[in-house]
C-alpha cells in the first residue's frame, strides 16, 4: 500500500477508536423519555411519510430525536455520553421500522397496520375470489364482515387479527435480538468480519456527543453538511409535492417517487422484465461507503433477478 500522508495519517488517528476504553451503560431515563417521543411524534410522522412517497424516514427519525435531546440536555446543564447517544440511535431505528415484507420482497409501509391492510384488500380482491372463503379470521375479517364495510379497525372482528399481529412483532424482536447477538459474535468476534456502515453510524453518535460537550471537530462539520444536502433534497423531493397536492389540483414531483420507471419503455426490447433507478439519495449514499465488490455483486443479482 502506497504510504499515507500527513493528513491521511491524521484522519485516520482521529477515525480509530481507542478500544481501551471501558464499557459503559447507556440506557436510563434519557433513553427511556427518548423511547415515548419516538413512540408518540416519530413514528406517526414515519407512517405518514411511508404511506406518501413509499420510503421510509430512515436516517432523519433517528438524527432528529438526537439532536432534540442534546438541546434538552444542554439547557438542563447536562451532557449526553457518546452510549447513550447509540441506544437513543437504534431506538429510533427500530421503532420507525414501517410494514412488514411480503415474500415476494415488497414493503408495506403504514406502520405495523400496514400488513393487516394488504390482509383486508387480499380479501375483497376480486382475484381472490377462489380462495377468499378460505382465508382465515385470524388473518383477516372474513368476507361480508361489518369492519370491511366500515373500514375501520375498530372493530370486535379486527381484534384477533391485530392480537396475532403484536404476537408476531415480539417473538420477531426476540428472535431479532437473540440470533442477532450470536451472528455478531461469530462475524466480529471469529471471524473477524468489517461492518462498512458501522463507522458512520458510530462517527454522527460521536459527532454529536462531541458538540454536546463543546468540542466540535471535523466529524460535526460532515454533519452538518450533510444535513443541509438532505434539507435540500427533501424540500425538493417531499415538501414540493405536499405542498402542492394539498393547494394544487395536481401534484408536481420535481423527482418521481420513489422511482424513475423505464419498464414500460424498454417492454418492446426486454419484455417481461423490469427496470427503474430508484430515486431515493440515502442508498446512493450507501453505495459510496460499501465495498467496491458488494455494489458490483449487488447490481448484478439485481439485474440477473429483474431480466
Amino acid at each position: 500500500m502506497p504510504p499515507q500522508s500527513e493528513e491521511q495519517a491524521e484522519l485516520q488517528a482521529q477515525l480509530d477508536v481507542d478500544i481501551d476504553e471501558p464499557f459503559q451503560g447507556g440506557f436510563n431515563w434519557n433513553t427511556v423519555w427518548a423511547m415515548f417521543f419516538i413512540a408518540i411524534i416519530m413514528l406517526p410522522g414515519a407512517i405518514y411519510l411511508g404511506l406518501v412517497a413509499g420510503q421510509s424516514m430512515g436516517g432523519a427519525a433517528e438524527w432528529v430525536t438526537i439532536i432534540l435531546f442534546l438541546e434538552i440536555s444542554r439547557r438542563s446543564l447536562t451532557q449526553l455520553k457518546r452510549q447513550e447517544i447509540i441506544i437513543l440511535y437504534w431506538t429510533a431505528a427500530g421503532l420507525v421500522m414501517m410494514g412488514g415484507r411480503l415474500g415476494v420482497g415488497a414493503i408495506l409501509f403504514g406502520g405495523p397496520f400496514g400488513g393487516l391492510v394488504w390482509n383486508q384488500y387480499l380479501t375483497q380482491a376480486p382475484q381472490a375470489d377462489v380462495i377468499a372463503q378460505h382465508i382465515p379470521s385470524w388473518y383477516s375479517p372474513t368476507l361480508g364482515s361489518d369492519a370491511l364495510e366500515a373500514r375501520s379497525f375498530l372493530h370486535p372482528d379486527w381484534f384477533i387479527p391485530i392480537v396475532v399481529t403484536i404476537i408476531h412483532i415480539v417473538l420477531f424482536n426476540i428472535n431479532k435480538t437473540a440470533m442477532g447477538y450470536v451472528l455478531f459474535r461469530i462475524t466480529n468476534d471469529i471471524e473477524r468480519l468489517p461492518f462498512p456502515m458501522a463507522p458512520v453510524q458510530s462517527g454522527g453518535a460521536t459527532a454529536l456527543a462531541e458538540s454536546s460537550q463543546g468540542a466540535e471537530g471535523w466529524r460535526w462539520r460532515v454533519f452538518s453538511m450533510g444535513s443541509v444536502i438532505g434539507l435540500i433534497w427533501g424540500a425538493i423531493y417531499i415538501v414540493i409535492p405536499t405542498l402542492s397536492e394539498t393547494f394544487l389540483t395536481q401534484t408536481v414531483q420535481v423527482i418521481p417517487i420513489p422511482w424513475i420507471d423505464f419498464t414500460v419503455n424498454l417492454r418492446s426490447i426486454l419484455p417481461a422484465s423490469i427496470l427503474g433507478l430508484a430515486t431515493d439519495l440515502g442508498a446512493f449514499l450507501v453505495g459510496f461507503v460499501l465495498p467496491f465488490w458488494i455494489v458490483v455483486g449487488t447490481f448484478i443479482s439485481g439485474m440477473a433477478t429483474n431480466f
